[in-house]
């Protein structure tokens, strides 16, 4: 369904967005709870059949992930990377967590962005925003606004709120990117949507200084964007590094996510 902005924006989050988009998100939210729960019931069961001695018929990534879980850090490496190197892109996107965030081997940010890199490449979400966010800040690779824009761009297609955000910034200031505020506005209105932290503040602030033509062109983008990049990802586990303090907006955070 389409949703139907009010000019200006001065009441952008009213009742037209409202009626059709948070009773959906509520339901978002609810099934990711439960799939939360549902894989600590999982991986529970697993640890304990370990440890009676069970040997319950896993192989690589899913081996990987019970011995994080359970802090096996050392096992853990070893099964991602037997599934990694096999093409499991879970897998490689987990084992570049692990180097990313020192996890039984020493923190190595290239060998992280390698890993990120090879499970963006076949789609995985996190790995294509996490690989922007490295190329944004120069951290184990050259920093390269336009490479971290281009990873961005397609974990924000893919519905990452996150990537929505980081992108919309950098169509903001121009980093990367050419500046251009319809793009930002499309991408800040799909983020606040899915209730990104500070993104409703910024559109907002964006919204004030557009003209009513680039109002208009900005929210018909924004209808167009929620129909074609509205769909939401996996859920994933927020982290704590941010991904710099740009002058737009504060910066979206860091996906650590545990697989």
């Amino acid at each position: 369904m389409i949703a139907k902005f009010s000019t200006g924006l001065r009441g952008f989050f009213v009742a037209p967005l409202a009626e059709w988009y948070r009773p959906a998100m509520n339901q978002f939210f609810r099934v990711r709870r439960q799939t939360r729960v549902g894989k600590q019931i999982v991986a529970a069961g697993l640890v304990a059949a370990l440890a009676l001695g069970g040997q319950p018929a896993l192989a690589g990534y899913d081996e990987g992930f019970v011995a994080r879980q359970r802090g096996d850090y050392a096992s853990a490496i070893k099964e991602f990377t037997t599934a990694a190197e096999a093409g499991e892109a879970r897998a490689q996107f987990a084992l570049g967590a692990m180097y990313r965030n020192g996890e039984g081997v020493p923190p190595d940010p290239a060998a992280a962005a390698n890993w990120y890199r090879r499970a963006a490449q076949q789609g995985h979400v996190d790995a294509q925003y996490n690989l922007g966010l490295l190329y944004r800040n120069g951290v184990g690779v050259a920093k390269d606004d336009a490479i971290a824009a281009t990873w961005y761009i397609q974990a924000a297609r893919q519905g990452l709120a996150q990537a929505q955000y980081n992108l919309a910034v950098m169509y903001q200031i121009g980093a990367g990117v050419q500046v251009d505020l319809t793009e930002a506005f499309a991408w800040l209105t799909l983020a606040a949507l899915q209730g990104q932290v500070g993104a409703e503040a910024a559109l907002g602030r964006l919204a004030v200084t557009l003209t009513p033509q680039q109002t208009t062109a900005a929210e018909r983008k924004a209808e167009t964007y929620i129909d074609q990049f509205g769909r939401k990802p996996a859920p994933a586990t927020p982290g704590a590094t941010p991904a710099g303090t740009p002058a737009a907006a504060p910066a979206a955070p860091e996906v650590r996510a545990t697989p």
